[in-house]
């Protein structure tokens, strides 16, 4: 089953504050809805991102971590509370809720249901060759499908690549990035569940923003992506309906040390 996350709670309204911050990727890279432009701490330990969703508790099923640097010996700690609890000792001492997130190679999620205004991210890892950074950091509600992707379906990896070709037809290139695509096809999907789950994902995506996806939610993969098509649904017969999703991922861009 896929999990979508289609808007991301984290804005320059709700992001209370971090730790510490390089002067040069500062803390609104977090959700500038720009993978390849990151975030980066000044240090390796004892790393914070502070979130307040507003006045209210709000429900958030998922958090991600998108095109990290994080080593798979790093901690990443989600503690969260209905009230500010101060300053990392006292948040690792008052917290509601904790759970320590699945590490991941490239980008990272953790599946959840809690409903809290207060949210808090630890992250150590002394392990790094460099300091730890973060792509974009999604918080929110997860959407799914009622109907799953039919099997067998396509998922690759394509290079960005710049070319110049001579006049004797010698070949120069250079990979520059790399992204992930997928082409998933659902059938036998409802007239209601068309309706009220793939047109709704459609309207709410309008194909303008990366989202995050995860292709399987029994595995730790997940991707920042573009749905590159519009709703387009084949009505194969009577309560039967087909559709497509081709995505793409934002590209990562470089390494940055």
């Amino acid at each position: 089953m896929i999990y979508n996350c289609l808007s991301n709670l984290l804005t320059v309204d709700t992001l209370d504050s971090v730790s510490t911050e390089h002067a040069v990727f500062v803390k609104e890279n977090l959700y500038n809805q720009r993978q390849s432009k990151p975030f980066r701490w000044t240090a390796k330990v004892n790393n914070e991102i502070k979130i307040n969703l507003g006045g209210a508790a709000i429900p958030v099923t998922i958090i991600g971590l998108m095109n990290h640097n994080l080593t798979d010996t790093a901690i990443v700690t989600i503690r969260a509370a209905a009230a500010d609890q101060g300053n990392l000792a006292a948040w690792q001492a008052g917290f509601a809720y904790e759970k320590v997130m699945t590490w991941n190679e490239i980008s990272m999620f953790e599946a959840l249901t809690q409903t809290f205004q207060w949210w808090h991210i630890e992250v150590d890892d002394a392990g790094n060759s460099v300091i730890p950074q973060i792509g974009e950091f999604v918080i929110g509600a997860h959407s799914q499908f009622t109907m799953n992707y039919r099997w067998p379906f396509t998922e690759g990896e394509k290079g960005i690549l710049t070319e110049n070709v001579t006049k004797y037809k010698q070949r120069h290139r250079g990979n520059i990035a790399k992204h992930r695509v997928f082409r998933l096809n659902f059938d036998a999907v409802t007239d209601a569940n068309l309706v009220s789950e793939v047109e709704a994902f459609f309207d709410a995506h309008n194909g303008d923003t990366p989202f995050l996806f995860v292709p399987e939610t029994t595995e730790a993969n997940c991707w920042f992506v573009f749905c590159l098509n519009d709703f387009d649904a084949a009505r194969n017969f009577e309560d039967l309906n087909a559709f497509t999703l081709d995505l793409e991922e934002q590209t990562r861009g470089v390494t940055l040390l």
